[in-house]
């Protein structure tokens, strides 16, 4: 079932009025380098973003979830794709012509200072993950990570991050995030088990302690 979206959102607006599509999981939305222009909003399912390095392996980027779009940059540069987009299971995806997406952003002020402030934080975001990569231990920063998907999955399912968090990402794409280690990774997850913030299953991780979770990974 498709997730409610909010339509005031630069997602929402672009699911509102951009064409649906179902998708099954493992279909490619496009590739890096891709000269295609189209904007995405995920309704329903999960999508992973990831670039290819030289040697062949993939870099995860990150996931959209139902509410979140992708694709803009594109759009607004009018330069090649930076990263590849694949649905990860069954999912529903709306899109829209990078053409008429800007057209809406000239006569819609407030779509665009969204979209601005979408992109700034994603910005922040990213550089907040490159001072962490060079500053923090791999274990610390698989905590924070984990904390932070946690609440960001939190809050778009408007739950109380205090609450268990189910996480649907296997310990190679986390270390692919984090810019570390597949057994550094799972060390880390040892300790935050052993103590009580996380359980772990095949392909998932549930928080069950934030604040808990943080305050491990601050020691590690």
């Amino acid at each position: 079932m498709a997730a409610c979206i909010d339509a005031t959102t630069v997602g929402g607006f672009i699911a509102a009025r951009g064409r649906r599509v179902a998708m099954r999981a493992g279909e490619p939305l496009f590739f890096e380098g891709d000269r295609s222009m189209s904007v995405y909003s995920c309704i329903a399912g999960r999508i992973r973003l990831f670039v290819s390095t030289e040697a062949g392996r993939e870099m995860l980027i990150g996931f959209k979830h139902p509410g979140e779009q992708f694709g803009e940059l594109s759009a607004i540069t009018s330069r090649p794709r930076m990263s590849s987009a694949v649905t990860v299971e069954d999912s529903i995806v709306a899109h829209m012509p990078g053409e008429r997406f800007l057209d809406q952003l000239e006569h819609e002020p407030a779509l665009a200072l969204a979209v601005l402030r979408s992109l700034a934080e994603q910005l922040r975001t990213t550089s907040a993950r490159l001072l962490a990569r060079n500053a923090e231990s791999a274990g610390a920063r698989t905590g924070h990570k984990l904390a932070e998907l946690a609440s960001l999955r939190a809050r778009h399912q408007r739950e109380n991050a205090t609450r268990d968090v189910h996480l649907d990402i296997t310990q190679t794409e986390l270390a692919n995030w984090i810019g570390t280690s597949r057994e550094s990774v799972s060390r880390a997850l040892g300790e935050f088990r052993r103590r009580g913030a996380i359980e772990t299953g095949r392909c998932h991780i549930t928080v069950l302690d934030v604040d808990q979770l943080v305050g491990i990974a601050e020691t590690l």
